[in-house]
């Protein structure tokens, strides 16, 4: 079914089902990107404790410092 195809169909429910309709949608990417944050913060602390950091203790200038190391390395 193409995406076109979809979008007519979701056009056709009552206006009631196209609110239940797009909160699924959206509920289901809420969902992977929470699962994905919490997955980068377990790893952007791990990361900094392994260079003797605390990634809680740390200011906001002091992590964005510590990105930045990180995506500049070789």
């Amino acid at each position: 079914m193409l995406e076109t195809q979809v979008r007519d169909m979701a056009r056709q429910l009552p206006p009631e089902k196209q609110v239940e309709l797009a909160i699924d949608l959206l509920l289901g990417q809420w969902r992977t990107w929470h699962r994905l944050s919490e997955q980068g913060q377990a790893s952007i602390r791990a990361i900094a404790r392994e260079r003797g950091l605390d990634w809680d203790k740390l200011s906001e200038e002091e992590r964005e410092q510590l990105i930045d190391t990180i995506l500049h390395e070789p």
